[in-house]
């Protein structure tokens, strides 16, 4: 079985899953913080892998700008 991740799908335009809500109230910028926060809400929506993945590719991220991009690639900010 082939699955393909969030970053493909979303990569190739598909809209196949409703993102979850994540509040990122409370982190003041930190962007240890806000990966915690978007790695908790996917875990919460019973995400996991998708979590792993976004928590790898936001460490390799070269930017906080680029870290903001992905947290919303993977859900959606409030």
């Amino acid at each position: 079985m082939y699955v393909l991740s969030v970053y493909t799908l979303i990569k190739k335009g598909c809209d196949l899953m409703t993102k979850p809500i994540c509040k990122l109230v409370g982190t003041d910028g930190n962007v240890f913080a806000i990966i915690g926060n978007v790695s908790k809400c996917l875990k919460e929506a019973d995400l996991i892998e998708q979590a792993k993945e976004f928590q790898e590719r936001a460490f390799a991220s070269k930017s906080y700008g680029d870290v903001i991009k992905l947290c919303q690639e993977y859900v959606n900010i409030e």
